[in-house]
């Protein structure tokens, strides 16, 4: 129980126990659950009922035991079927007595034997398998173990069991180091089953601290569960076992197991991305200001979290067009990042709006068109709203609106230009919940207006006309070089104001009080 109870509240979720380890496995001769560790001798009651102790203490606090009939090479039954090709009785009685007895718990996943190929033969553990699954009307996860280390170094050798219908896990070892080597695994493990059983990363090189984090997570977000090497709860320290409890926290508030692994998704920033696009999004990184993947179109909910200390930041709802998206990092959230996105139901209305900025560019004394602002509710309810500027210069026509769930408005938007000088003017436009029941959850929204009225190169004064008055500040630069405050003189950017400079001048200029022709200068602009 010490072992448990150093467990209970760290939020860390599984524990390994090996029914047999005896006869050839890595254990000493009493280590499985007979009768003066006899086989012939029938199972032992006492300890059957300490396992159930050990079982209702873990269940009842959210740890799963992982319970594995058959260590690595332990042969209490041989390794192959009978010439009968049926399990010998004694070894339906083993299994028959594990299920009755323990299938009752919620927290328990069988595990037919690690590293199988060791002590049972391919057609044997689909025996084992079949009959396991016969007995446990409570439909418990059925895993198989394999050492996938011997091949390939790059990739874990394949699940030998594909479309075999007993199984439900893949659990392997990977005993590799690097985050890459790990995350390379356990996606190449996914693509094998092709997603028809979960991974488990069941024996790997975890490390502690830091490397632990980065290792779990890179497992996490490839697809797969992950159980430590090495990780023996009884020398491991209670932060290890939170940080496990801390990943385990965010998947069981996510959609995760709805996801596959699509790092063809990421984009700048992005180590990991597991989704189903349109639906679900995880990423992953490393020391960056802010994550970016691709992206379907729609409204998620968007969630961050820090795996260091288990804290998540919630950014609200926002509505994303299809294509790559950033989303940049909240205040507080250093060193390591997971984002979560997911497209929620909305029970009040949605402010949507077609853009978030307009910009212009017009010539001094010209006019602009009018633009149309489309308000749409992608909500649910009633969207009462009002549609306001904060500028003179830019005016709606219609300035307010009631739209229910899916439906569209549009407003026009007038620019009066007449006062505003040569330079860069900014507005905003603001649409704003005026009385909805229940009010908008993204209330409110706006979009950015700006408009650059310009001149032509010559007009140094600004007026909008060329004349003597230019002439004078144009003269004040000339030069071989391009002196301080002078940089808008040199309109052909040659870093000199010379002749060629005056040729553009005089072929801009008006006079007093005359408009110059704005196309004078196009060749420099």
């Amino acid at each position: 129980m010490t072992l448990i109870n150093k467990l209970i509240g760290t939020g860390a979720n599984c524990i390994y126990l090996m029914a047999i380890r005896s006869h050839g496995g890595d254990g000493g001769s009493t280590e499985n659950p007979y009768i003066n560790s006899d086989p012939s001798q029938g199972l032992s009651d006492p300890i059957l009922n300490q396992w159930e102790t050990w079982f209702a203490a873990t269940d009842a606090n959210g740890i799963t035991i992982y319970f594995i009939f058959y260590d690595d090479r332990a042969l209490p039954f041989g390794r192959e079927l009978p010439e009968s090709g049926e399990l010998k009785p004694e070894e339906v009685v083993f299994l028959d007595t594990m299920v009755s007895r323990f299938k009752h718990h919620k927290h328990l996943i069988w595990c037919v034997a690690e590293e199988c190929a060791e002590g049972l033969s391919t057609e044997r553990s689909i025996k084992v398998a079949q009959r396991i699954r016969e007995q446990d009307n409570h439909g418990h996860p059925i895993a198989i173990h394999q050492d996938t280390s011997l091949g390939n170094p790059l990739y874990p050798l394949p699940f030998d069991f594909n479309g075999i219908p007993y199984f439900d896990q893949f659990s392997l070892s990977w005993n590799k180091r690097t985050i890459a080597e790990l995350y390379a695994g356990v996606v190449s493990a996914w693509n094998d089953v092709n997603g028809s059983v979960n991974i488990n990363l069941a024996e790997f090189n975890g490390g502690t601290g830091a490397q632990l984090r980065h290792s779990i997570w890179s497992i996490a977000l490839g697809g797969g569960y992950s159980m430590v090497l090495g990780m023996d709860i009884a020398s491991t320290t209670i932060e290890d076992l939170k940080a496990c409890g801390r990943l385990v926290g965010f998947m069981e508030a996510t959609r995760f197991n709805e996801t596959s692994p699509r790092n063809d998704l990421k984009r700048a920033g992005t180590m990991y991305v597991l989704a189903d696009p349109g639906n679900v999004y995880l990423a992953y990184g490393l020391d960056v200001d802010g994550l970016s993947l691709l992206m379907e179109e729609g409204i998620y909910a968007i969630r961050w979290y820090n795996p260091i200390n288990g804290q998540w930041v919630d950014a609200g709802r926002q509505a994303v067009q299809a294509g790559p998206q950033r989303f940049v990092k909240p205040s507080g959230i250093d060193g390591e990042l997971v984002l979560y996105i997911a497209d929620e139901p909305l029970d009040e209305p949605f402010i949507q709006l077609c853009t978030s900025a307009i910009n212009h560019v017009v010539d001094y004394a010209d006019m602009l068109a009018q633009d149309e602002v489309v308000v749409a509710n992608y909500g649910s309810g009633m969207l009462v709203y009002s549609v306001s500027t904060d500028q003179s210069w830019l005016s709606v026509g219609t300035s307010n609106g009631a739209l229910e769930a899916g439906q569209t408005s549009n407003h026009t938007i007038s620019y009066s230009l007449d006062a505003l000088s040569i330079d860069t003017h900014q507005a905003t436009i603001t649409v704003s919940d005026a009385g909805s029941t229940p009010p908008a959850v993204n209330n409110p929204q706006t979009i950015e207006v700006t408009v650059r009225v310009r001149t032509v190169l010559p007009d140094l004064d600004l007026d909008g006309d060329v004349d003597q008055e230019d002439f004078g500040l144009f003269q004040l630069c000339y030069g071989t070089q391009v002196r301080p405050g002078c940089e808008k003189a040199d309109f052909n950017g040659d870093k000199a104001i010379n002749q060629l400079d005056f040729a553009v001048f005089l072929g801009c200029y008006s006079g007093a009080g005359v408009l110059a022709d704005k196309a004078c200068d196009d060749a420099y602009e």
